[in-house]
């Protein structure tokens, strides 16, 4: 009997076959590295096309193959813990390798400053990076720009930023919205990009901004992690609850409302903020063109960040954790179990 969430003789994970996850130092992954850490190559020290057709990379793909999945966390990787729908786990019988000269599906963690200080992601607020780690950063983007720029294609790309920070803070990302001249170009059309902001300074004035960087965005991803103004304060130190929804209501009615662009509201699941599911879920329902609400467990990073025993703490997901049996209550209840798009962590 498997332990997967799926079965993995019937089915396989496609993201090695069309996904890299990037971090500053140039280290490039297939997934998420906490639910993938196999590094198959670096860009500081090859080109994508070098990374994406080595060695390490096909041996990814081959336990997919062989349904090993040997590379993979199954405790922490979210379609190994919920039989839900992952775009990324196709049958077997049906998948075709695209056989890509380098991945479609591009994400990036390469700036972890944020204006933002959430307890579930850092021990204090990190307001800058060190001029070296912002050169790297931005040396190992152009690296990855000179790629998919180097001529000019109507391939379908995806370009997922930033999974550590915040992009309309970032010093690293400023420079690459203002000096790519590429992202306001026509002669890649099918470009676009995936949008991972906490919300707080994506003001009408920075998308009026960046329109031509919004006007590339396949999808919105604001990270909110709470369903109230009084759990948001908690579990995001620093953000404004009124702002937050300020911003969100301009973007969705000048563009996400219009487009019909797929967007969503993400949450750490965490002790302190699982009690406000069902108010985040009456949020989303306000809306005509509904946000898919995504729920991932909060991951231990370091014993910087907190304890272990802190850790178990939150980790409210944990059997043994004692509220554990509340938390499954709030997630019967039947306004989240009637919300029609949401992906649950177990």
């Amino acid at each position: 009997m498997s332990n997967f969430g799926f079965d993995k003789d019937i089915f396989l994970c496609n993201l090695p076959y069309t996904n890299v996850e990037i971090k500053s130092n140039g280290d490039v992954y297939v997934c998420c590295p906490a639910w993938n850490p196999t590094v198959i190559g670096n860009l500081l020290q090859d080109d994508l096309r070098t990374i994406w057709t080595g060695s390490k990379a096909r041996a990814l793909r081959d336990s997919m193959q062989d349904a090993s999945f040997k590379y993979c966390n199954s405790k922490t990787c979210p379609a190994m813990l919920n039989s839900g729908v992952f775009h990324h786990i196709v049958e077997r019988d049906t998948f075709q390798d695209p056989d890509l000269n380098y991945p479609n599906l591009l994400s990036f963690s390469i700036d972890n400053t944020c204006n933002l200080a959430c307890p579930s992601c850092r021990a204090h607020k990190i307001l800058t990076s060190s001029p070296k780690k912002q050169r790297e950063a931005y040396t190992v983007m152009k690296n990855i720009f000179n790629t998919i720029f180097e001529t000019p294609h109507d391939n379908h790309v995806s370009l997922t930023m930033d999974g550590e920070g915040e992009i309309f803070h970032s010093t690293v990302y400023r420079q690459l919205f203002d000096n790519t001249p590429e992202f306001k170009s026509d002669k890649w059309p099918n470009v676009k990009f995936v949008l991972c902001t906490n919300g707080t300074m994506m003001t009408p004035k920075i998308q009026d901004k960046y329109d031509y960087i919004l006007d590339r965005a396949s999808s919105y991803r604001f990270s909110i992690d709470a369903g109230n103004e009084a759990t948001y304060n908690v579990v995001r130190k620093g953000g404004n609850w009124d702002m937050l929804w300020a911003n969100i209501q301009h973007c969705y009615d000048t563009r996400i409302s219009i487009d019909r662009t797929h967007w969503s509201f993400n949450l750490i699941l965490q002790k302190d903020n699982y009690e406000s599911l069902p108010d985040l879920v009456k949020i989303a329902n306000t809306y005509k063109h509904k946000p898919e609400i995504y729920i991932t467990n909060m991951l231990h990073w370091t014993n910087e960040i907190m304890s272990v025993d802190e850790f178990h703490n939150k980790a409210v997901w944990l059997e043994s954790h004692p509220e554990h049996e509340r938390m499954k209550e709030i997630f019967s209840m039947p306004i989240v179990c009637d919300y029609p798009n949401i992906l649950k962590p177990f």
